[in-house]
Order: C-alpha cells, then structure tokens, then sequence
C-alpha cells in the first residue's frame, strides 16, 4: 500500500519538476527538507525561497536536456517509527526513449502527514544531485 501511494507521491513529483509547477512539488516536500548525496556534502533546505531556487535549477536542467520523463521502480519500503517510512527506488531519467544517465538508487524518507506523505529527506548519487543543481558532471547528462 505504502509502494503504491509512493507511486502516485512519484508521478506527481515527475509532473511537476518536467512542467514547472512549483505548487504542486512544494505540497510534495516538508519543509525543512534534507539532501544527501551519497559520498558528498549534505544540505539542507530551510524555506521555501530555498526550495524554489533548487526547484528552478532542475528543472532547467531538465528542460536543457529534454527530459521527457522520470519514473522510479520502487525496491523496498522500510518503516523507520511511526509515520515515516525508507522507499528506495531505482531512478530512470529518459528523453524520449533514451536515457540521460544510467539508472540509479535513490532514498526518499517520507512522513505521513494527515492522509498523506511528504518528502522530508531524498538521498542520490552526488552526480545526480550536482547535475540537477547546472554543476559540470562527466557521464550524466548532456549538459
């Protein structure tokens, strides 16, 4: 049940990032939100001024690479206390049928908050994150 409603939380954040709408991402996230690359240097996103800049830079970048879609393959659902949950997922970013990076795991720790769960955590690759931020990376991503 929980993979399913990460499913739906998922094709609305995809929606969302490829088409702008900042509303709609922002009912996704908790606020303050925490990123960690894998291998790199948390941060934190305190406010919304703070996650609109971030939003704004990814989704450029995706729009730069002419991403036409993202979708994760839920792998596992770890309760972690009452009303949080661990989804790992394997990430696909695609352009058309082709893939901008290899597929890649990605940790989403949600909170249930009334009937639904918000992001309060995404961990990723660090060249994910840097990529999605306009950062240089070689193999990911074609800009």
């Amino acid at each position: 049940m929980i993979a399913q409603a990460f499913q739906d939380l998922g094709d609305k954040l995809t929606i969302a990032l490829l088409g702008g709408d900042f509303a709609s991402y922002r009912s996704l996230i908790a606020l303050p939100v925490t990123m960690t690359p894998r291998n790199g240097a948390t941060y934190v996103l305190e406010d919304e001024a703070s996650l609109k800049s971030d939003f704004e830079q990814y989704h450029t970048i995706l729009k730069l690479n002419g991403v036409t879609d993202i979708f994760r393959d839920v792998q596992s659902v770890t309760a972690q206390g009452p009303g949080r949950v661990e989804v790992l997922v394997t990430t696909h970013i695609l352009q058309q049928a082709n893939r901008v990076a290899e597929p890649f795991a990605t940790r989403f720790f949600l909170r249930r908050d009334g009937a639904d769960w918000t992001i309060i955590e995404i961990e990723s690759s660090e060249e994910h994150m840097n990529w999605s931020l306009g950062r240089p990376v070689s193999g990911f991503g074609w800009v």
